[in-house]
């Protein structure tokens, strides 16, 4: 197979897979809407629940981008480039949704392994210092690199039938920003690691055997799947 076949095979397959994700987050939603109704739209609102709406209402707009810009769907230079913008932006709103809420996580996480201590002050300047420190920079890339003046350019070619258009970003400052995001990422993921050790060792000086309560069990488990997508 050549390499423009395994190409256009790869484009093919990664299509499929954004409309398999797009299915499952619809269903998804169908199942827990009701719950969603009684926990979240019928309370009164706090940052949890604007957070928890920005990131679960922003994925849908985001998969359906992607798959119009990753698609087998014949698109315009200028559309292609805007749906591209759009993707970029949106998840750099998305991830600071997401930032958000692991670093609350994280926080509770302090509190119930220390619940004398009420959490470490501190730790969570940290937390919060760096992921602005991070946010910012990867604002500054993101605006070299893909915002207005970046010289973003759309790619457009016919191959062997199939009409193919991407685009070109400023590469060089473009990759560096996943460096402060894996920073951040480990930064959060060596605190939560640490807390659920201190918490377990805890119940186990007060209970002479190893326990974790539920809370704990909850927030560990959430924070894994994260980490490990």
């Amino acid at each position: 197979m050549s390499d423009l076949a395994s190409y256009l095979l790869y484009l093919e397959q990664l299509e499929y897979c954004q409309v398999a994700v797009v299915s499952a987050l619809f269903y998804d939603y169908l199942l827990t809407f009701g719950r969603e109704v009684d926990l979240v739209w019928r309370k009164p609102w706090s940052l949890v629940s604007s957070l928890y709406v920005v990131v679960r209402y922003l994925s849908i707009p985001l998969q359906i981008d992607t798959i119009f810009y990753m698609g087998n769907i014949h698109l315009s230079a200028q559309v292609s480039l805007a749906l591209y913008e759009i993707r970029q932006w949106g998840q750099f709103v998305y991830r600071i949704a997401m930032d958000a809420i692991m670093i609350l996580r994280v926080d509770a996480m302090s509190v119930d392994a220390s619940p004398s201590s009420r959490g470490s002050k501190p730790v969570f300047l940290l937390m919060v210092i760096s992921c602005v420190a991070k946010n910012v920079t990867i604002f500054v890339l993101l605006m070299l690199s893909v915002g207005p003046g970046s010289h973003l350019v759309s790619l457009e070619g016919n191959f062997a039938g199939t009409y193919i258009c991407g685009t070109m970003p400023n590469t060089t400052l473009f990759m560096p920003t996943d460096i402060p995001l894996v920073c951040f990422e480990i930064l959060l993921f060596v605190l939560a690691t640490a807390y659920f050790v201190k918490h377990v060792r805890e119940r186990y000086r007060v209970w002479k055997r190893w326990k974790v309560n539920e809370f704990m069990k909850i927030l560990a488990r959430d924070s894994t799947i994260y980490f490990a997508l």
